[in-house]
């Protein structure tokens, strides 16, 4: 039901949007305002109907067509085809010469004012105006450079921590790299036994030095892996030579690079368990 509704309201309203519909109906209350005169004037239905009677009667004038069809339907529409075909053509040509003598009058007008000289008060308030102008587009430009500055500044202050933040990690990262090449060095240049009897230095060496002999029992190695070991150590600089007991049995002790090299290592000193081996006397 609302869909028929609606359809009917589309309906009528294309049809009174119509330009036909809307010139027949002015048309035909011009031509019929007797009509409409007569329904809201007073007196009886008698009397409004032989007015209307009358009223019709003074247009019968089309033989054999009756004066209601005329006045509701014949002269309307012949008002209304004059309207929409006749009346355009004749007032074009009336239009079209109102607007050039508008356009002219424009132009003698435009012609006057450009021809006019100013008077001092309106160059003077022109003059403010500009002044005033002035004024304000150089205030906005020193507030965008300041802005532009401020920006600039802010940016160097941005790459200029970015570029420490940059050294800062290729300095961490390079020693990082620089230890773990070291590390890599330390334990290339060691094998695992001859860092064994280097630590033995540290936990038994009470800055009188150790000999091959009690390396030997402290390792439970031969004396003469041991000596291998001490001539190796000795010609890497991890130890020295500080002299030699009663049985011409050398002694050594560590060096600045031999207990650098241990501390890096993380062996310290500590409380020895061979302690009676260092006290016992070498044998012969």
């Amino acid at each position: 039901m609302d869909d028929v509704i609606k359809s009917v309201k589309a309906y009528l309203y294309d049809r009174t949007a119509s330009p036909l519909f809307g010139s027949f109906l002015l048309a035909w209350l011009a031509w019929n305002y007797r009509i409409i005169f007569v329904f809201f004037t007073g007196g009886s239905a008698q009397e409004k109907l032989e007015a209307l009677d009358l009223v019709f009667s003074r247009f019968d004038f089309i033989p054999y067509v009756p004066a209601e069809i005329v006045n509701i339907i014949f002269m309307p529409a012949v008002i209304t085809l004059f309207y929409i075909f006749c009346y355009p053509k004749l007032a074009k040509p009336v239009f079209e010469h109102s607007l050039k003598k508008q356009k002219e009058l424009a132009e003698i007008k435009q012609q006057q004012e450009n021809t006019r000289l100013l008077s001092v008060e309106e160059s003077r308030n022109i003059y403010i105006k500009l002044s005033q102008a002035k004024d304000e587009f150089e205030t906005e430009i020193s507030h965008y450079q300041r802005e532009i500055e401020s920006l600039r500044n802010e940016l160097k202050d941005y790459e200029k921590i970015n570029i420490e933040n940059s050294i800062t990690e290729n300095e961490t990262k390079q020693n990082q790299k620089g230890s773990e090449s070291e590390q890599n060095l330390i334990s290339n240049d060691l094998d695992s036994n001859e860092l064994n009897t280097l630590s033995l230095f540290l936990e038994l060496d009470e800055n009188e030095g150790l000999t091959p002999e009690i390396i030997s029992q402290a390792t439970k190695s031969s004396i003469d892996e041991t000596r291998h070991y001490i001539d190796e150590l000795k010609n890497k600089d991890y130890i020295t030579r500080i002299g030699s007991t009663a049985y011409s049995q050398g002694i050594y002790t560590l060096t600045s690079k031999g207990r650098k090299l241990l501390i890096k290592k993380g062996v310290f000193k500590r409380p020895s368990e061979y302690s009676s081996i260092y006290g016992e006397e070498p044998s012969p």
